[in-house]
């Protein structure tokens, strides 16, 4: 069937059974198209077991003809990476040209950049992972296929990164990818320009010679779109500026204010350090100097240094859902309270020391959730030794907690939970003392105060301190 040997009869999938799973291809059951033809959703028994799966329909006339069709197969069945679309079958029956591939549950990247419902519930951790899984699986089709084999995708895109049900990334479309010798001294292809406007590497557009690099010029594109939230072709204008396309704005913006491009959804978590990292990386890619486009090797190492650079949660990768940790420091902790007059309501001046039975959670002001387990961030450099401590899962905070907030607008609020006393111990009383700020790093110490809450120049945070009964 191909010329590279690649047994895909094994692939095969009866059109009948491809019928009943998509109900003869039914409406209701279509989740996607383009000029291509269309995709079904259905169930299929592939490989001894039953699989969600994607159906790609190819239109007998359009712009993907066989030609595409089997350069495609070829591409896919060779494949085997987290961050690449699984393939499961085909079926070529009569004048049907029908590709069989995983299930994406959440759809492609571009619907998620484009629609502000769903951008907003993608964190900046999250699209830094997406970015790294995707940089990863065109890694693997640049260098990993073995000695002598390369890939060049050729068309990379945001709508050609699909999410799969806890946002991994998979690369998908191989009809215009070229495989090519990876040992050869220059890794270039003289071919037919191809691939989607606004994506394309000029340098290629204009001398028609393919390189890997052209991929990663791409698939900067697609970094910035992270970035800005912003797709590529759309046209955006800020302050009196006419309206631009987005590759445009960072050129002109780059070395003054990139900032301003920043998507707001995310603007608050970037962290300055990672964000120039980002960005960096980001423009090297698209750089028309093809010998100033760094690999996709290296392109993984920058992007997984600007996501060591944030506090990382525990990341479910759910849309919209995730886990807040801070560190656990206690003698830090104990160090700050002994520089305060620890004043309770019964008069008494006792320090109250902290230890192991104390349990420290952090709380969203705007969502109060429990946590099961308080996680250290993830810094280098900052407590290597700290131990997880583990805390119940409780309820809403009620009595004998009490949330006490300063100013308009309070960030996160810590509670220091005691241990819980015997049945037989009749709750404590008056027994609420005020402290200062745990933050996230070792704030400035406070100068004294007197019992209350304590407005750190950064933030308002108060933590309250029960003592064991």
């Amino acid at each position: 069937m191909s010329s590279s040997g690649l047994d895909l009869k094994k692939y095969l999938i009866p059109l009948e059974e491809i019928k009943h799973a998509t109900d003869d291809f039914s409406p209701h059951r279509c989740i996607g198209g383009g000029g291509f033809g269309k995709v079904y959703q259905g169930q299929l028994s592939t490989q001894g077991q039953n699989c969600i799966t994607a159906i790609k329909r190819l239109d007998q006339d359009s712009y993907q003809g066989e030609h595409e069709f089997r350069n495609e197969l070829e591409m896919i069945s060779r494949f085997q990476h987290k961050n690449i679309i699984r393939f499961f079958g085909y079926c070529d029956e009569g004048k049907e040209m029908i590709i069989i591939y995983e299930y994406a549950t959440n759809g492609s990247l571009d619907h998620h950049l484009e629609d502000p419902n769903k951008r907003r519930c993608i964190t900046w951790i999250q699209r830094l992972q997406i970015s790294i899984g995707a940089a990863r699986g065109l890694g693997y089709l640049h260098s990993g296929l073995g000695e002598h084999n390369r890939v060049i995708h050729r068309d990379i895109k945001s709508a050609n990164i699909l999410l799969d049900e806890n946002l991994v990334a998979k690369i998908c479309d191989f009809g215009l990818s070229k495989l090519g010798l990876r040992n050869q001294p220059e890794t270039q292809i003289y071919t037919k320009v191809a691939g989607t406007q606004f994506y394309l590497d000029p340098t290629y557009h204009e001398s028609g010679i393919l390189h890997k690099e052209s991929d990663v010029y791409s698939f900067g594109v697609v970094l910035f779109e992270m970035l800005s939230g912003m797709l590529v072709y759309s046209r955006r204008n800020i302050g009196d500026d006419k309206p631009q396309s987005l590759i445009n704005f960072v050129r002109r913006y780059y070395h003054t204010s990139l900032d301003k491009l920043i998507d707001p959804y995310i603007k608050d978590e970037i962290d300055s350090r990672s964000f120039e990292t980002f960005k960096e990386i980001s423009y090297q890619c698209i750089s028309f100097n093809l010998m100033e486009r760094p690999t996709m090797d290296t392109v993984i190492a920058r992007l997984e240094e600007a996501l060591s650079y944030i506090q990382i949660p525990d990341v479910q990768n759910n849309l919209g859902q995730q886990d807040h940790m801070i560190p656990v420091n206690k003698e830090y902790v104990q160090k700050e309270m002994d520089k305060i007059n620890l004043d309770d309501s019964s008069g008494s001046n006792d320090h109250i020391p902290i230890n192991e039975s104390s349990k420290i959670i952090r709380v969203d002001a705007e969502k109060i959730q429990a946590l099961n387990q308080v996680r250290r961030k993830k810094i280098k450099d900052d407590l290597k030794n700290q131990p997880l401590i583990k805390v119940p899962k409780i309820k809403r905070p009620t009595k004998p907690f009490t949330r006490i907030q300063t100013g308009t607008n309070p960030t996160p609020i810590q509670y220091v939970i005691p241990k819980v006393p015997p049945p037989q111990q009749a709750p404590p009383t008056k027994n609420v003392l005020k402290g200062i700020v745990i933050g996230e790093s070792s704030p400035t110490p406070p100068p004294e105060t007197t019992a209350g809450s304590y407005k750190d120049k950064d933030k308002d945070i108060v933590i309250e301190i029960l003592k064991k009964s």
